[in-house]
């Protein structure tokens, strides 16, 4: 305020001194007057340049929290850098948020430095070598569906989905501690309630964001939608062909270590490599029972936050199980035995210059069996979305999404193809609260035994999600 006043001050003089110094010369008036002009047009300039560049850093802000958690799996682990981070985990300790909502102390200080930062992001306790933070988040869904689907569940069923409290620690700048827990009922079983451990590791940065080990129970990042924290799903649960593989169990959540690291500056190029037991559940720890490990690996590329994209290939040997085709409420269609070898591949991607945004992933798995032949898993998804008004912050988001779920050596006599699709809208009461609704239509294209159908069928479901992260 005070310098608009000189700066109104000087304008003023400008127009007086003529009138009262008449000996003044013309030309140097006019010089005057154009410099001051000019003076002005740059000052206009700079401030448009200024708002332009907060608007640009806030933006990037917010997606670096829907990213990373601040607001990290099925779950809940942060995304690294670029790509995939973890069905169940949450995000790792990190820095508190550089504008918390309320904090007290210093971190130079003897005690520290104690807050509560946005968007989730939780208390903390921050010093010069440390950061102590506990998160937590819970959903709360209720299901109605079509009377003719066989389910374990009743008609209106309401259920604790997810209930996680996370535990995170960073000291020395290049470690870190994670733990998730998990307090909500079981993926298949209604009557599941105790708790579980989603993950718990230890993460070293040897050589800066180059060269990073994790060991523990971690999220694996061979899918991407696997690897997004819960709180960030644009629908309540993730995408079919994934769920079938959940319930081997396979994927989701892995006990084992991981090497990975980033590299490039606006454009980030990531690469992993993972070694798990290969019978983990984000609901349960195993003993390493399968006689072979899993082996991970992938690439992915990040412009931005405005472009993603990926490669993940995966290889195991499982025991006798069974793979089932499954719905979005975990509901299995067919069913057949498999054992032996197992290799697959995803890719995924996410664009979002704005409002819009556009995601998908695609899955391919081999499964030997104890008789001839193999079978195949194949499915993805493809999602558009747009905010009607505002951001995760707050705001209402509409997307639709199409799904399918292919089992190439079904029954005999049975279908093979699981298609879906998803009408949501997410709508962000606050960065800390948000209300979901899926409207699912589900077509399997043939007889299933399991549901007791003698011919192809139609399916309605409707979820209905609160969503609340601290």
């Amino acid at each position: 305020m005070r310098g608009r006043r000189r700066l109104v001050a000087l304008v003023l003089a400008l127009g007086v001194i003529p009138a009262v110094s008449p000996s003044a010369p013309a030309r140097a008036d006019d010089d005057l007057r154009e410099e001051l002009h000019r003076a002005l047009d740059r000052q206009k300039t700079l401030e448009e340049e200024n708002r332009k560049l907060r608007e640009t850093i806030l933006d990037l802000l917010r997606r670096v929290d829907e990213r990373d958690g601040a607001q990290p799996t099925t779950s809940a682990e942060p995304a690294p850098p670029a790509a995939p981070p973890a069905v169940a985990e949450a995000p790792p300790a990190k820095p508190p948020h550089e504008h918390p909502w309320w904090r007290i102390g210093d971190p130079s200080g003897p005690g520290g430095e104690w807050g509560l930062a946005p968007r989730g992001g939780g208390m903390y306790w921050k010093g010069e070598d440390y950061v102590f933070r506990i998160m937590a988040y819970a959903q709360v869904v209720g299901t109605v569906f079509d009377n003719a689907l066989e389910s374990t569940r009743e008609n209106l069923d309401f259920s604790i989905r997810r209930a996680r409290l996370d535990v995170g620690m960073t000291f020395y700048d290049d470690y870190e501690l994670f733990a998730e827990l998990e307090g909500g009922a079981g993926t298949v079983a209604a009557s599941d309630s105790d708790f579980g451990l989603v993950a718990a590791y230890l993460n070293i940065r040897l050589w800066k964001e180059y060269l990073q080990v994790r060991g523990g129970k971690l999220i694996t990042w061979f899918s991407r939608e696997n690897s997004r924290s819960s709180r960030a799903l644009d629908t309540i649960e993730r995408y079919a062909a994934l769920n079938s593989l959940f319930l081997l169990p396979a994927i989701d959540s892995q006990v084992g270590a991981l090497v990975y690291g980033t590299v490039g500056g606006d454009h980030v190029l990531r690469y992993y490599l993972g070694v798990y037991n290969g019978n983990g559940t984000s609901n349960a720890n195993f003993r390493d029972n399968n006689t072979s490990k899993e082996l991970q690996a992938g690439l992915s590329y990040n412009r931005g936050g405005t472009f993603e994209a990926g490669l993940n290939f995966d290889y195991s040997r499982e025991e006798a199980q069974t793979l089932s085709v499954v719905d979005l409420a975990f509901n299995r269609w067919i069913s057949v035995p498999i054992q032996g070898r197992r290799y697959g591949f995803t890719g995924d991607f996410f664009w979002n210059p704005g409002r819009f945004s556009l995601r998908g992933e695609g899955l391919a798995m081999r499964f030997e069996r104890s008789g001839p032949g193999e079978v195949g898993l194949y499915g993805g998804f493809l999602q558009p979305a747009y905010f009607l008004y505002g951001n995760t912050d707050g705001g209402v988001q509409v997307l639709l999404r199409g799904e399918i779920s292919h089992l190439d050596a079904p029954p005999p006599g049975e279908g093979d193809t699981l298609w879906a699709a998803t009408a949501g809208l997410n709508w962000f009461l606050n960065p800390n609260i948000r209300l979901q609704l899926n409207v699912v239509t589900h077509y399997f294209d043939g007889p299933s035994r399991l549901q007791s159908f003698d011919d192809a069928r139609w399916i309605g479901m409707v979820l209905s999600g609160l969503q609340v992260k601290f």
